[in-house]
């Protein structure tokens, strides 16, 4: 087991401790095997969370802030903050991992992020109060 590995496994726990904990402190929590807790100061009602398919980043949709996170999980910090839509929900992974999209429930939008500069590149519009995006 690695750090990485073991964070992507619990990404899903990782997201539930940080919804009942949004109101009183904005942080991501990242769990290793040992039980060690990492707390990364992120945004505004932190929502979705994303982890990249080889562990080396992990995304959070901010959504107070209107902007998503993105964690270097080799040195636990914040290494960007990329602006998008308001109140942005979930986001997907393209399959090689080059952008990010990001559903923007008040802006009606899905935007489009360059996984590799961490930058906004398009909104798309889309119907009313999107809040998940697929990629298959």
């Amino acid at each position: 087991m690695n750090k990485i590995s073991d964070c992507y496994r619990l990404r899903d726990l990782t997201k539930a401790v940080n919804q009942q904990l949004q109101f009183f402190a904005y942080f991501v929590f990242m769990f290793t095997l040992l039980g060690e807790v990492h707390r990364i100061p992120v945004g505004l009602r932190s929502n979705g969370v994303k982890v990249s398919h080889d562990g080396r980043r992990v995304y959070i949709s901010n959504g107070g802030d209107g902007n998503v996170s993105v964690i270097d999980t080799a040195t636990n910090t914040v290494i960007a903050t990329v602006a998008v839509g308001q109140r942005p929900w979930n986001m997907a992974l393209t399959p090689d991992g080059k952008k990010l999209y990001v559903a923007n429930g008040r802006s009606n939008s899905v935007s489009v992020i360059d996984t590799t500069d961490n930058k906004h590149i398009t909104d798309i519009p889309v119907g009313n109060l999107p809040w998940g995006v697929v990629i298959h």
